[in-house]
């Protein structure tokens, strides 16, 4: 029987570790402000963060968008011919819904439009 050839282990070089590197890049600073309309978000900080200060200022309302709603209900114009739309709004004046439906209400061929 031949013998196999078996090739010699490579010893590790010294001073050279096989382990990567875990430092950890450094943080942006959160002194750093990104405003959008007259809000200012706090960039760096958590979510929870941004929430925190939404609900201590009462700017807790979040409406669906008007390009949304054109999106999605394109899809379901020949549902509305002839029915009664109910849109259970806390402020009919600021619904994306009720402004959609009353601009298209005779394109929808609506038979009624209620919000309240």
């Amino acid at each position: 029987m031949a013998k196999k050839k078996t090739r010699p282990a490579k010893a590790k070089k010294a001073g050279k570790s096989s382990r990567i590197s875990t430092a950890k890049p450094a943080r942006k600073s959160s002194k750093v402000k990104k405003t959008m309309k007259d809000k200012t978000v706090v960039v760096g900080k958590s979510k929870g963060a941004n929430l925190a200060a939404a609900r201590a200022a009462k700017e807790d309302e979040f409406y669906t968008q008007l390009v949304d709603i054109e999106r999605e209900l394109a899809n379901y114009r020949e549902h509305f011919k002839g029915k009664v739309v109910y849109c259970n709004c806390d402020d009919p004046r600021v619904s994306g819904f009720v402004h959609y439906f009353s601009y298209n209400f005779e394109r929808l061929g609506l038979k009624k439009l209620i919000a309240t």
